[in-house]
């Protein structure tokens, strides 16, 4: 059975290197001779379907085909499918999408309606579909897909103005949307976007301190909170832990709101988990981990987990919480909607320890040194405070990892905690 030029191209030479293609030719052209001799020496007066004569025709379709992509090339960066938006006629259809075989002195070579290869002028067709390289990788770019920024932003292409540049819009909800025009160099990936149909998060966190008279860890609390958006529901609800017998339920719901928002952040969107770290140390204080359930329209399911910090999360993150944050308002109170929390890095062999202390409920914070890693999040500790260094008590409110440059303060004006306060 013979297929169509169309099919031929779709299904044997896209994509096909140089090399390839050649080879191809060679195999077409000997075809060409087998059936050529078969013609002459009466083949074609047998009962066959289809004919010699039919398989010889269509073979020379398929050989001039492959010697003109083998002669304008597939480039990297090139247009492979177009929309007619000319009048329709014999040849094109208005509306209707092409596939670019070859581009010759900017013109695309189309086979068109007749099922023969044609030259068509650029500005008759939109673009719909291209391919280009994309972060050491070609990708096939299509209208509307979802694209991720190297600077984290995400947009939707509008439209490609070339192969390798498009007009996106970008931003993280509809009150910073904005077009702009991007090269492809800027994009760090293609989002194919199969929307978003159900997102479950689940965190927990396990405090630990040290046993009376002993080294050992022991547990001293946990807690859980679990975020759910559901876009058939068309709500948000949002589960957190007051104590070890309590939980907070507090519910959202719009579908209009939730519908865009899964759009934005289709669940490949999550994917991109990066292991920003070489050699880590445990918090000996507390592990928090997570575990988030995608689901999207097609029905496929998708899990990913690990430690609830900037080296464990998708690395994105923070721009989806912070849609979350601004929804949610009020409700996001609890760690998984807390920046500090996701975007806290585990400790690295040569990383300062540095807390953050209050003295009081509306107090200011200030930033202090130690070498003890057992301290944690709500523990008293006497520090200096003032230019005389007044032993002041004072509560740790944040614990954070930091090398010398990234510290919140000149490491070289940062005090040093004296000693945790044992609380009665």
């Amino acid at each position: 059975m013979m297929i169509s030029p169309e099919a031929f191209y779709e299904t044997e030479i896209k994509g096909k290197s140089k090399k390839e293609i050649r080879k191809m030719i060679h195999q077409l052209e000997k075809e060409i001779k087998k059936l050529q001799d078969e013609v002459e020496n009466g083949a074609g007066e047998m009962h066959i379907d289809p004919s010699p004569e039919t398989v010889l025709l269509w073979t020379k379709e398929y050989f001039e085909l492959a010697k003109k992509v083998y002669q304008f090339g597939q480039e990297t960066n090139r247009v492979t499918r177009v929309r007619y938006i000319g009048e329709s006629d014999a040849s094109l259809t208005n509306g209707k999408e092409y596939d670019v075989i070859s581009i010759e002195k900017d013109w695309y070579r189309i086979i068109d309606n007749s099922r023969e290869d044609y030259l068509f002028p650029p500005e008759e067709f939109t673009v719909v579909r291209c391919q280009c390289e994309i972060n050491n990788g070609v990708k096939e770019i299509n209208e509307f897909d979802s694209i991720l920024l190297w600077d984290g932003r995400r947009g939707a292409i509008t439209d490609i103005l070339a192969a390798d540049y498009f007009i996106v819009d970008v931003g993280t909800s509809e009150e910073d949307w904005d077009s702009i025009t991007v090269p492809s160099k800027e994009i760090r990936d293609v989002l194919y976007a199969i929307a978003t149909e159900y997102i479950c998060i689940d965190y927990w966190k396990e405090t630990r301190e040290k046993a009376e008279d002993s080294s050992a860890w022991i547990k001293s609390g946990e807690h859980a909170e679990q975020l759910i958006i559901d876009r058939k529901q068309g709500t948000i609800t949002y589960r957190n832990q007051i104590s070890e017998e309590e939980f907070a339920t507090y519910s959202y719901c719009s579908k209009d709101k939730i519908d865009k928002l899964l759009l934005l952040f289709p669940s490949n969107y999550f994917s991109l988990l990066k292991d920003r770290v070489e050699e880590r140390i445990e918090d000996p204080t507390q592990t928090r981990k997570y575990k988030i359930l995608f689901r999207d329209m097609s029905g496929s399911e998708e899990v990913i987990e690990g430690s609830y910090d900037l080296g464990g999360l998708p690395e994105y993150w923070y721009l989806f919480m912070n849609e979350m944050q601004s929804i949610m308002a009020s409700f996001a109170e609890g760690d998984l909607f807390d920046r500090r929390s996701y975007e806290k890095p585990r400790r690295r062999p040569f990383d300062l320890i540095i807390c953050q202390v209050s003295f009081s409920e509306y107090s200011d914070e200030f930033s202090y040194l130690t070498d003890d890693d057992s301290l944690k999040e709500g523990d008293k500790v006497l520090v200096p405070l003032g230019p005389r260094d007044r032993e002041t008590v004072g509560r740790i409110v944040f614990k954070g990892y930091y090398s010398e440059d990234n510290a919140p303060y000149p490491v070289n004006k940062i005090k040093k905690i004296i000693k945790k306060i044992e609380e009665e």
